[in-house]
């Protein structure tokens, strides 16, 4: 019998940050480049969070992604 073992988690490079001027609506993060050692299409779970000036304005978007293998690898 020959065993394979998943020992490596996912590895994610996400896009560099941007500075946008104040009042800025359309903009956009980029995407995520991913890769893994025995899964070719990991998943890709996204969760986005703003913060806000005191006028309700966007101060901050911030994405965050991850990643898991089809080995429950993150």
């Amino acid at each position: 019998t020959i065993t394979f073992e998943d020992r490596e988690a996912p590895k994610a490079t996400a896009p560099k940050g941007q500075k946008l001027p104040c009042g800025t609506t359309n903009y956009t993060f980029g995407e995520v480049q991913v890769s893994d050692d025995c899964d070719d299409k990991p998943t890709i779970t996204i969760r986005d969070t703003n913060t806000t000036f005191c006028n309700g304005q966007i101060r901050s978007a911030t994405r965050t992604w991850t990643v898991t293998d089809c080995a429950g690898k993150r």
